[in-house]
């Protein structure tokens, strides 16, 4: 079986032990892992704007803040130690090329170099050595 390719986010067992989490209620514990998936998804790098932090229930907010989970920037928000557990904007654009590229690279080994040919316009036909 092969691995899931999806995007992810990093969640580790000792999360749900963390005294901060455990303060939360369900809805507030939810919430932030939305967040944290949000902010994965739109690459943001921790960045919640207003306007998708808002959408949520004032008391989740404001559990959010207090417990440190969230901090306050300016009139946006951003999740506390992002980028201590969660993967950047520049290493998921680079996880992405490398993924493109190795497709690219296993479409031409198998249908040029396993084939014996050589096929004009083809990147690693042109330069074997990349």
């Amino acid at each position: 079986m092969s691995r899931d390719t999806r995007p992810y986010i990093a969640v580790t067992n000792e999360l749900f032990r963390h005294p901060k989490f455990r303060r939360l209620n369900f809805e507030a514990r939810v919430t932030l892992l939305e967040l944290w998936a949000h902010c994965n998804e739109f690459m943001t790098d921790g960045h919640v704007d207003s306007w998708v932090f808002d959408e949520y229930p004032q008391k989740v907010k404001e559990q959010l803040l207090k417990v440190g989970w969230v901090d306050k920037k300016g009139e946006d928000y951003a999740m506390h130690d992002y980028l201590k557990h969660q993967k950047s904007k520049k290493e998921i654009l680079q996880h992405k090329s490398n993924k493109s590229v190795a497709g690219a690279l296993g479409g031409h080994t198998k249908n040029h170099t396993n084939q014996g040919i050589v096929k004009p316009g083809c990147y690693w036909c042109e330069n074997p050595q990349a």
